[in-house]
């Protein structure tokens, strides 16, 4: 690893460890001084996520040194969403999900809503309201829009701007999610910390206490209500993942142990960064990303922060040996030591010697493994695995299949480790 690599290691380590976020926060309340705590919404009424979330927030309004606002915003850019299409079905399903954990409701019968009544929605939402008022309507609206009834009555009752005015309020809340950091809606903002979805609420309740504010908002989890009927029982369970993804590092280290404890076979499906594919990523979202996954992991006991992006030659290099590895019947060791290289020891994965130490400390040998670096028979094997992905009607990464159930996200391994643990022999 050069001498470029280390520093920005370093660096990145400081920035994403424990002792940093701390001189982050303290930072911020020397800068609020006596002031509340603030806390804004950012609400994308098309976005089912949202409506699950002003569900959850209303302990936040009688939180004592909190100020909750909320803020419209429009669904996130091309460049933060590569496919919007898969990513609105997907939300749909993923909502219905969130129910069975979270004391929240969905229709269930929902549907995706066409862009006039997203235009109607929003002309009522953009009007000026008391946060109590504005929180109450978003959640009728919402509902309303899914279940695809009842927009028009709302607005008669409510009353409603004009589209060209809801437009710009769009637009202005667009731009501050941008300039804050962020780039989709139902997400909440809380001095220089991003929490997404109602999944997320419980580090902020976390946060909040450590401040010194008595609110309880890890109540909107419930017991669990069983697993669907119609979810086929499997012996094994399917991993999408790349090696540029730093929450699928997280996943398959806690996959492997879940998929050891019920025995079941782990099947790895390598796909190529969405970046190497023509993809734009833009600068918020990377850096919301790798802050999240920073946050999973110290959740999760998960060493982090030491990072070298395998971006070029080096995803090459690891999905050469990826594929060896799997002749070998060693793909899992492999990934598990190339992903704990790239995402905690900030080792290079295209630097042979590096490389090397990864290698050998998956129990392979490297003058087998040097013969295969430049090898590029996983091209056509990661393209099947990004069409197989896409037939799940997912697109990004980390994303499981264990019988007909499939998900996005290490958030959603929960939801994973019910079935397996439904359907596992340990």
């Amino acid at each position: 690893m050069g001498l470029r690599e280390s520093l920005l290691g370093t660096a990145v380590s400081a920035m994403l460890s424990e002792p940093g976020l701390a001189a982050r926060r303290a930072w911020y309340r020397r800068s609020r001084a006596a002031e509340r705590i603030k806390i804004e919404l950012f609400f994308d009424a098309s976005d089912p996520y949202g409506l699950l979330l002003v569900q959850a927030v209303h302990p936040l309004l009688s939180a004592p040194g909190v100020e909750l606002s909320m803020t419209l915003v429009p669904p996130p850019s091309r460049d933060a969403d590569p496919e919007p299409g898969l990513r609105r079905a997907y939300a749909l399903r993923d909502a219905r999900e969130l129910c069975r954990h979270h004391e929240v409701a969905f229709p269930a019968e929902a549907a995706l809503p066409s862009r006039p009544f997203v235009e109607l929605a929003n002309a009522i939402l953009a009007e000026a309201r008391p946060i109590e008022e504005q929180l109450a309507l978003a959640r009728a609206v919402g509902d309303a829009l899914f279940r695809g009834e009842g927009l028009g009555e709302l607005a008669r009752r409510a009353g409603r701007t004009s589209v060209e005015r809801a437009a710009r309020v769009l637009a202005d809340g667009a731009e501050r999610r941008r300039a804050l950091g962020h780039y989709v809606g139902g997400t909440l903002y809380c001095e220089g910390e991003w929490y997404w979805g109602v999944d997320r609420l419980p580090l902020l309740e976390e946060r909040l206490r450590g401040e010194g504010v008595d609110v309880a908002l890890s109540c909107v989890r419930q017991p669990r209500l069983p697993v669907p009927r119609d979810d086929a029982r499997s012996d094994t369970v399917e991993v999408f993942f790349s090696f540029r993804s730093p929450s699928s590092y997280i996943a398959l280290v806690r996959i492997a142990e879940l998929a050891r404890r019920h025995q079941k076979e782990l099947v790895l499906r390598p796909v190529v960064p969405l970046v190497v594919r023509g993809a734009r990523i833009p600068l918020a979202k990377k850096i919301y990303i790798v802050a999240d996954a920073a946050r999973e992991a110290r959740r999760h006991g998960v060493p982090f922060g030491k990072i070298a992006d395998p971006i070029g030659i080096g995803i090459e290099r690891a999905m050469a040996l990826f594929a060896w590895a799997k002749r070998e019947r060693a793909e899992v060791p492999l990934t598990l030591s190339l992903m704990r290289g790239i995402w905690s020891e900030a080792r290079s994965v295209a630097d042979e010697r590096e490389l090397r130490v990864m290698v050998e400390r998956a129990g392979l040998s490297w003058h087998r493994a040097e013969a295969h670096l430049s090898g590029e028979g996983w091209r056509s094997s990661a393209e099947a695995n990004r069409a197989a992905l896409y037939d799940l009607g997912l697109w990004g990464v980390p994303s499981f299949a264990t019988g007909g159930f499939s998900t996005w996200g290490q958030d959603r391994l929960d939801y994973v480790a019910e079935r397996l643990a439904r359907d596992g022999r340990g």
